[in-house]
């Protein structure tokens, strides 16, 4: 499960999809979503809480906000496999399918983290910069992945800490450890004989 809390100004945006109070899960993925407003136009920044690792979303269609959450879970999907890299396309296929299982429940609620939003507004202060020597907003997916790479190699800092991180290393590794963990699940149920309903390992994308 993926959990996305929303800034107030994109709440009152995405209230369609909003989850019931009881929907709310202590465990899964968290990210924290803001809605960017530029002279340029809007557009969503999400964040995943551990990592830091930020998303750009240039293409949210506001007028038929129920198209979101698939949005969400395709972009998602490109950028775990873009970003850890692979080399062997049936462990590619593997982590595909993983990002599948986790984001195909996702629950929206309105939310806030004072750390995680900090971070966010340094994003969309690059964002704002960029965006003016442009004269527009990342068009396309490749675009805003591109800016989200930018972002995401800078070293950030949280809860007072000297120690500096980077939220793509951080974002990928804690993806290739979850990789890893279903591969020694996958193992254990064979060893078993149990049948796997682990994780499928067909990719529904080609």
């Amino acid at each position: 499960m993926i959990q996305i809390y929303l800034s107030k100004a994109l709440a009152g945006n995405m209230k369609p999809i909003l989850s019931a109070e009881l929907d709310i899960q202590p465990d899964g993925m968290h990210w924290y979503a803001h809605l960017v407003t530029l002279p340029q136009g809007r557009c969503v920044l999400a964040m995943e809480e551990y990592s830091r690792y930020v998303m750009l979303f240039t293409d949210v269609d506001f007028d038929d906000i129920s198209h979101f959450p698939e949005l969400f879970r395709e972009r998602l999907w490109r950028e775990v496999l873009a970003v850890c890299m692979l080399d062997d396309n049936s462990t590619k296929d593997v982590l595909g399918a993983l990002v599948d299982q986790l984001s195909i429940q996702q629950v929206y609620r309105q939310g806030y983290d004072a750390s995680v939003m900090a971070h966010l507004r340094d994003v969309s202060q690059h964002l704002e910069e960029e965006t003016k020597k442009l004269g527009h907003l990342p068009r396309s997916q490749e675009d805003a992945f591109n800016f989200g790479l930018r972002v995401n190699d800078v070293e950030r800092h949280r809860g007072g800490s000297s120690r500096g991180f980077r939220p793509l290393q951080l974002f990928s590794e804690s993806w290739l450890g979850m990789l890893e963990f279903s591969y020694q699940q996958i193992k254990a149920h064979a060893l078993s004989g149990s049948p796997d309903n682990v994780i499928s390992l067909n990719s529904r994308r080609h």
